[in-house]
């Protein structure tokens, strides 16, 4: 009878995750593994690039600098671009995404009609990507390119520019993921780092497998598995969310000082901290300690012009700065030769 019991509880939590996975769908696509951006969808402002050299990567939670959190007291105009306002799919999936941000948090977005000078701007892009944070009273552009027409996506890329970082890059990650360095190739490593706790700030809420904001398990792995969770049945769970986790409105209203939210999500992400036993926190193996720097090859001097000598990334301007920067050296002569002068 026990035997029985165990196998029906086991089919049980099978089904519960099977359930949980078919109801989030995958909201993860090749389209945010952009290699000429900083994790793949976050553009960085010059001063955020230079803090990300200087401590050697990024990490998820909130921006500690609160100047580039944005206003409250009034609306954020938004637009949709000629290039989306005609694409049903996209502009359902972005007015899905403001709702979800009216009904959870104090964050308020209202659509202009026409351009403004400040706000946001969605666009059809190559791939889907945002600033991260507030930068001043200018438009900060949002590219929903194609691929990227769902509401938990519009949520992801938006969350960056409200000043969210990705989940797997917190501080704490190693209590909870596992990074499989062998499956990511060398050049875009980078990728994985984690952040110290200087440049981000978690507001105290515990690590969170069910965020928006999370890698998918095979994120710039190809076919194999980059990030490993600690717990296993959140294995299949994590980059996979289409919508707000409750953590995610904890701490998006922890960061704009908003009142608690008196909706909640429904009841089919429970919340991690409390399904992790205390003892897989003290007995988890961390994961293998990630580089700081990348290691890199002497290159040996470029003689003659290659046969196509060009960029071939479109961002090239905002990544000089790379171009001679320890590991980067090969792939900025890959994507940027004209910009770095390797022509």
């Amino acid at each position: 009878m026990r035997s029985l019991l165990l196998c029906g509880a086991h089919m049980f939590v099978g089904m519960l995750v099977g359930m949980l996975v078919s109801l989030c769908k995958s909201e993860w696509v090749k389209e945010m593994e952009n290699i000429h951006l900083f994790q793949g969808d976050m553009i960085l402002s010059p001063d955020q690039m230079i803090a990300v050299r200087k401590l050697s990567g990024n990490a998820f939670g909130s921006i500690r600098d609160r100047t580039k959190l944005w206003p409250t007291d009034r609306p954020i105009p938004y637009t949709v671009d000629a290039s989306l306002k005609h694409n049903r799919k996209a502009v359902q999936a972005i007015r899905d995404a403001v709702a979800d941000y009216h009904r959870y948090t104090c964050i308020r977005f209202e659509e202009a009609s026409s351009a403004s000078s400040w706000g946001v701007r969605f666009f059809s892009g190559s791939g889907c990507r945002a600033p991260v944070g507030y930068g001043g009273n200018r438009v900060h552009s949002i590219s929903l390119g194609k691929g990227c027409w769902t509401k938990g996506i519009a949520i992801h890329e938006m969350a960056h520019t409200m000043g969210f970082f990705h989940e797997h890059a917190r501080p704490d990650r190693d209590n909870f993921i596992r990074v499989h360095w062998n499956n990511i190739p060398m050049f875009i490593q980078t990728q994985f780092l984690k952040e110290s706790t200087r440049a981000v700030d978690s507001l105290g809420t515990p690590y969170d497998y069910l965020s928006v904001m999370h890698y998918h398990q095979k994120a710039f792995g190809g076919n194999k598995i980059t990030i490993e969770t600690l717990h296993p049945k959140y294995q299949k769970l994590i980059g996979h969310q289409r919508r707000f986790s409750e953590m995610d409105i904890k701490q998006m209203n922890l960061l704009y000082k908003c009142s608690p939210s008196p909706h909640t999500v429904e009841p089919t992400q429970p919340t991690t901290q409390q399904n992790i036993p205390t003892t897989t926190l003290q007995t988890a193996r961390p994961s293998t300690r990630q580089p700081t720097r990348q290691p890199t090859t002497k290159q040996k001097p470029t003689t003659g012009q290659p046969d196509s000598c060009k960029d071939t990334a479109s961002n090239c301007a905002q990544m000089k700065e790379w171009c001679r920067a320890g590991g980067w050296v090969h792939q900025m002569k890959r994507v940027c030769a004209d910009t770095c002068g390797y022509c």
